[in-house]
């Protein structure tokens, strides 16, 4: 992004920005929608993506810049799999507290997961099927479109310029708001309580973002474990 513009004009690019993605990726999702909604989710990722990245070279930026890089170091990759641990507990902790929140209040809900995911029970091959698009759309997609791009671009245009400064209240919307959005994705097929507990597992997965340097490969790794931890228990048929 050129030093020379103005904070206006940064934030009107960041909102332009975020504005064009989230209507691609939600257009070409309601598109495949009648189609076949089970899997309009994996079109929509590939064209967030691709615009998303787009949109990020037109302003000079690269993923690597919002944290899709392999570390440098020993250390970095020692230190890797720990920061992944600690999202994968986070966003369970926080996402199973506010589920057992909702039970005890509401009574616990009832959802056929073989409606959104087919019988998984015993079949290896729709375990792997599942297992992948759990890895390409939930572990990357979400987690790069989600917590990279929409928390990196609201901070542009909440601040108007390009820094990633501390903890502040315009950064805690940043994280807010992509949490929100992400929950609000999963009504379809989850409910309102649903996207309740989704949404506090993206403010988990996005505070973990921000507070590990904006790092998103921890995200992503814990990310795509639970979604691979929730198709073996249906595969298992356990009650995890």
């Amino acid at each position: 992004m050129s030093s020379a513009q103005t904070p206006q004009a940064i934030r009107m690019g960041a909102a332009a920005d975020i504005l064009i993605a989230l209507v691609v990726a939600f257009g070409v999702k309601a598109i495949f929608h009648p189609i076949s909604w089970q899997f309009a989710s994996l079109p929509a990722a590939i064209a967030g993506l691709v615009v998303a990245t787009l949109l990020l070279r037109r302003r000079g930026l690269r993923w690597a810049d919002l944290g899709l890089k392999l570390p440098t170091t020993l250390l970095g990759y020692l230190t890797l799999p720990v920061l992944a641990a600690i999202a994968f507990i986070l966003a369970v902790g926080v996402g199973g507290g506010v589920a057992l929140y909702l039970n005890s209040a509401l009574g616990e809900a009832v959802i056929d997961p073989e409606e959104r995911f087919g019988n998984l029970q015993g079949n290896i091959s729709l375990l792997a099927l599942w297992i992948f698009l759990g890895w390409a759309v939930g572990g990357f997609f979400e987690e790069m479109f989600f917590r990279g791009f929409l928390i990196t671009r609201l901070d542009h245009f909440f601040n108007g310029d390009m820094a990633t400064k501390g903890l502040r209240w315009t950064l805690l919307l940043s994280v807010a708001l992509p949490a929100i959005i992400f929950g609000g994705a999963h009504f379809y097929y989850q409910g309102l309580r649903g996207a309740i507990i989704v949404t506090a597992m993206g403010l988990a997965f996005g505070a973990c973002y921000v507070l590990f340097g904006r790092r998103l490969w921890p995200v992503i790794i814990a990310h795509g474990s639970i979604d691979t931890l929730s198709f073996v228990a249906q595969y298992l048929d356990a009650d995890w």
